[in-house]
């Protein structure tokens, strides 16, 4: 669904088990590329983030029942640390995490990100799934934060050097 500006709708329903976020976007990059930008560290850290964090630690086993953790940090300085755990790994079609945030070393309530990419005309639909929050305020925040960052990754797969 598109908002009257172009931009892409997302909608957050409650499901069994918690709360949901999904959020379907185009890209003007074929599934592939998209999909890389998802799983090869050295192009996630070119835009993983919402606008303005950067990412100074990222580590990524890219298979099935391996674990990733990135370290997302503020312009003030402040880490925001994810991990999770790869459910599917399907290149270029689908991918699957969990997600939970990190602090003090522990991992925290995990949730599971489900991507899948669509080939379209001129790009990538990618129809992105967050479920299992616990709050209506868990999916607001990562409603905001999920789309500041697939604007950087939107930039990203249009020119690397701009994520």
């Amino acid at each position: 669904m598109m908002n009257d500006d172009g931009t892409t709708m997302s909608t957050a329903t409650v499901k069994t088990g918690g709360y949901e976020l999904v959020i379907d976007r185009t890209f003007s990059a074929p599934p592939e590329k998209v999909f890389a930008a998802w799983t090869d560290p050295s192009l996630i850290v070119g835009w993983w983030g919402p606008d303005g964090m950067h990412t100074p630690e990222l580590s990524l086993n890219t298979e099935v029942g391996g674990d990733w953790r990135t370290v997302m940090q503020s312009p003030e300085g402040r880490p925001h640390i994810a991990a999770g755990t790869y459910r599917e790994i399907d290149p270029p079609k689908r991918l699957s995490f969990t997600w939970a945030w990190e602090n003090d070393g522990v991992r925290g309530f995990e949730s599971l990100v489900e991507i899948d990419f669509e080939a379209v005309s001129g790009g990538t639909l990618m129809h992105f799934r967050h479920s299992g929050f616990q709050t209506p305020e868990d999916v607001v925040s990562h409603n905001k934060g999920w789309t500041s960052s697939f604007g950087c990754l939107d930039r990203y797969v249009k020119d690397p050097g701009q994520g």
